[in-house]
């Protein structure tokens, strides 16, 4: 994708929430991201973000509830993973 050096944020960096017992795959809505030394924070329509490299906490702006998400140590993404997030592509 070709884009201007400066263009805003949301069109260089494109997010997916993806239900791994449903495979649901939703774009979420970027906007706007912040980052100290200990944690990198990310704003969304539909979210809040923050993580560093032990682990990571999604609240979903419609529930409020908070998800707690354990980086995997994955060399390559299950295919079933990949089968939905291109079928949501396509």
């Amino acid at each position: 994708m070709d884009l201007a050096s400066d263009a805003d944020k949301s069109e260089l960096y494109r997010w997916l929430l993806v239900d791994k017992d449903s495979l649901e795959v939703t774009p979420l809505t970027f906007l706007s991201m912040d980052s100290s030394a200990l944690s990198q924070e990310r704003f969304f329509k539909q979210g809040y973000l923050s993580f560093d490299s032990e682990a990571a906490v999604f609240i979903h702006e419609s529930s409020s509830v908070q998800k707690i998400l354990q980086p995997g140590n994955m060399k390559t993404l299950p295919d079933l993973l990949v089968d939905a997030i291109k079928e949501f592509l396509v």
